[in-house]
């Protein structure tokens, strides 16, 4: 039997299964039948979340799959360096956790090549986009990737902080103001008085790249 242990999940394992549960079944009913929450099911077929082989098995057995259907039967050393992944949620409203006091729950493996493009692999991070203010750009549930030591205010799309908030908005630097801008035009451009923000609003880190769910 492959061990996961040994093998990380890959984009082309995610692939494989993406492929065999359109083949053969829907999301809905693949949640019904392994009790895999939907959100934790789409992560999995995205490559973004290690499914364990728990929980591999039960959705293999819930498609009459294998595990030699979607991970083959070569062993490979994990691609290196990764980037990890928080349950951190940033959004129009607040997020639920701050990134200095979190724990990632995975790690997504890219190429050195790939990352060298964004900065130092340490910096970043992958944080999940809640809600639609930043549609169709960014979508709920997308996975963005940050460079957290880029935290000069600067025009561009960031992860700020505004009091206990945590939201991913395209910053628009006016003087001593700054704006919070969404691509929604349901949602109000946000102003910050920097002068006035008593140090409630920080840079967290620019966006940098960006996953789109299916």
């Amino acid at each position: 039997m492959i061990s996961l242990a040994k093998l990380p999940w890959t984009p082309e394992a995610a692939m494989a299964l993406r492929n065999l549960v359109r083949e053969r079944t829907t999301q809905v009913a693949l949640v019904e039948a392994t009790g895999i929450p939907i959100a934790t099911v789409q992560r999995i077929l995205a490559g973004t979340t290690n499914p364990g082989e728990d929980r591999l098995d039960a959705i293999l057995v819930a498609i009459g799959a294998t595990r030699s259907d979607v991970l083959g039967g070569e062993v490979r050393s994990p691609p290196q360096p990764t980037v990890p992944i928080y349950d951190i949620t940033v959004a129009a409203g607040a997020g639920r956790y701050s990134l200095d006091r979190a724990e990632p729950i995975d790690q997504w493996p890219f190429t050195e090549a790939f990352l060298a493009q964004f900065g130092t692999a340490a910096d970043l991070k992958l944080v999940t986009v809640a809600g639609d203010s930043q549609e169709p750009e960014l979508g709920d549930g997308d996975l963005v990737m940050i460079d957290t030591n880029a935290t000069r205010l600067r025009d561009g799309m960031h992860v700020v902080r505004l009091d206990d908030a945590l939201m991913i908005k395209r910053v628009q630097v006016q003087g001593a103001t700054v704006l919070l801008k969404s691509a929604n035009p349901a949602y109000d451009d946000v102003p910050v008085d920097l002068g006035a923000s008593g140090g409630q609003f920080e840079v967290i880190g620019r966006a940098v790249w960006a996953s789109k769910l299916l």
